[in-house]
């Protein structure tokens, strides 16, 4: 709710101060007295767009500063994020000095006009040609508050954010399947092909090392039965027997036959070794063809591959755990399918449920909006909330909301911002408003002469409406209409007189016999107070108050 406005020299207004209550408010006075000039400045501290103009002749700045209580909600939220410091109450202040430099402050933190600006929407709405209601989301979210779905639609933006994450995430595996499908066909074949090459560790060198046997197989054969030859223990045996026979016959023969016998065992150890040798370089079992074509079946795969032999093997560990990765991540498809799957159904369940409500609200609306229009004599005017199921779900659910609006009979439903502007177009946004009062989270609603163009039991009318809107919503309304004026709990009377040369704009609240007498000449077609206009006005007053008996 709007509390308090404090305005310093803005265009004709020297210094304002005024404490706004709950329920209607009529500001009225004469025509260029500056009646616009409060709605103005409320713009202005608002975020709207700045002139110098608006600071008053002869002063070096100008300030408006709003203050506004407030439930918690999304401006509680904005305010939090923005690092600001509120408790109910909010003051959003404004400057301009004449460079055109302009300030804008919420509760003395310095924010930008935007900021202000975007704050605004969730506390006021003006009501006019840009009037919010205008918008298709504003249109959604006036249904929804009417059909009481807001925390449903919460709950199914929630599920649609994680939906349309899963989705992404379900995107991001397939196409790291299509990659890897494009090259399966040709792991799976290097994989057998490694298999079936049966490669063992170090089997490169193993194979060099046959190929040299083989080639120096029958050099080494040689050699080896050259030296076995030349190797001979029978001679050194029989010398050492005759030695030993002869033992006493000289003291140095003891010595002779041990060394024979050490000798012998050397040869021996010798010829051991040297058919050892011989078995080993024996025992080839492939011939050099063979081993060639082995080797160059090692060394093709290893090009391939683009690795050296011995690394072979890993190779072919490191594939088939990439065919394993494979498998899991298809299995990690499967997994993201059924949970988002799971959010598809839930999705589409509470957006049932949600379009249901919008179309049974839809018609509950469209009911209560055309009770006004026929109230406010616009009875040939139509007005219905569609309701048209999208093929595309979104965060707000499948539902195409539209106020659509017909003039004259005759004419086809049009959305309602094509409808022409002036006085009708004004009664047909009050007759929604009024409807959607109860429901609408924003607390304050101005109208500026939604009357205009009308008078006598239409004029009547709106007021009623504005009155039984003001129950659930603080309205401040613009009026030339006595008959609107009289319904106002508050009457703001705006007047502007010289003072120093200069035409200065004074507000101030109106009571008692002040009041009647305002209405009163508001009656008169010259702004004079008579008898008849002051016994009018009286009357409008006492109908005023058998309404409220009879309610």
């Amino acid at each position: 709710m709007l509390r308090s406005i404090a305005i310093k020299d803005f265009i004709l207004i020297d210094e304002v101060l005024l404490d706004l209550s709950e329920g209607m408010t009529a500001i009225t006075g004469e025509t260029g007295a500056g009646k616009s000039l409060l709605l103005s400045a409320i713009e202005f501290a608002l975020g709207a767009k700045i002139e110098t103009k608006l600071i008053r002749q002869g002063c070096a700045s100008s300030s408006v500063a709003v203050e506004f209580s407030y439930q918690p909600g999304s401006v509680a939220e904005s305010l939090q994020n923005a690092g600001i410091q509120a408790d109910d109450n909010l003051i959003i202040r404004r400057t301009l000095s004449l460079d055109g430099k302009s300030r804008a402050f919420i509760n003395d933190q310095i924010v930008s006009a935007k900021f202000a600006q975007s704050i605004f929407a969730n506390l006021l709405e003006v009501h006019g040609q840009r009037d919010s209601i205008l918008s298709p989301e504003m249109q959604l979210m006036a249904l929804d508050q009417f059909s009481e779905v807001c925390l449903k639609r919460k709950e199914l933006a929630n599920i649609f954010q994680k939906k349309s994450q899963k989705q992404n995430a379900l995107a991001l595996v397939d196409s790291e399947l299509e990659c890897v499908s494009a090259e399966q066909n040709y792991v799976a074949s290097c994989i057998k092909e490694l298999e079936d090459a049966n490669i063992v560790e170090n089997e490169e060198g193993d194979l060099l090392q046959h190929r040299a046997s083989v080639k120096n197989f029958s050099k080494l054969q040689n050699l080896i039965a050259a030296a076995e030859k030349f190797c001979c223990i029978e001679n050194l045996l029989e010398a050492q027997k005759i030695i030993t026979r002869n033992v006493n016959l000289h003291p140095g023969f003891q010595e002779i036959s041990a060394a024979i016998e050490t000798a012998a065992a050397s040869i021996d150890n010798v010829l051991t070794k040297l058919g050892a040798l011989r078995n080993e370089t024996g025992q080839v079992n492939k011939s050099a063809d063979e081993i060639e074509e082995r080797l160059m079946l090692l060394r093709g795969l290893a090009r391939k591959h683009n690795c050296n032999v011995d690394s072979l093997p890993k190779t072919l560990e490191d594939m088939k755990l990439k065919v394993f990765e494979n498998n899991s991540l298809k299995n990690k498809r499967d997994c993201v399918k059924i949970e988002l799957d799971e959010m598809r159904s839930q999705y589409d369940k509470l957006a049932n449920e949600i379009t249901a409500k919008r179309t049974e609200a839809a018609s509950r609306l469209s009911s209560l909006v055309n009770a006004n229009l026929s109230a406010l004599r616009l009875a040939q005017s139509k007005f219905q909330v569609s309701v048209e199921r999208t093929q595309k779900p979104g965060s707000t659910g499948q539902d195409d909301v539209s106020f659509l609006v017909s003039t004259n009979p005759g004419l086809p439903l049009s959305r309602l911002n094509k409808i022409a502007s002036g006085g009708e177009a004004a009664r047909i946004m009050l007759a929604i408003k009024v409807a959607l009062a109860k429901t609408m989270d924003i607390p304050t609603f101005i109208f500026d002469e939604i009357d205009s163009g009308t008078s006598g039991v239409t004029a009547s009318v709106i007021g009623f409406m504005l009155d039984a809107m003001s129950s659930h919503k603080q309205v401040l309304v613009i009026t030339h209409s006595p008959q609107v004026a009289v319904y106002a709990q508050k009457h703001l009377s705006v007047s502007k007189s010289l003072v120093d040369g200069q035409n200065i704009t004074k507000i101030c609240y109106i009571v008692g016999q002040e009041r009647l007498e305002t209405v009163a000449k508001m009656l008169t077609l010259d702004g004079n107070l008579t008898t008849e206009a002051h016994s009018a006005a009286n009357m409008l007053f006492l109908s005023r108050k058998s309404q409220i008996c009879a309610e």
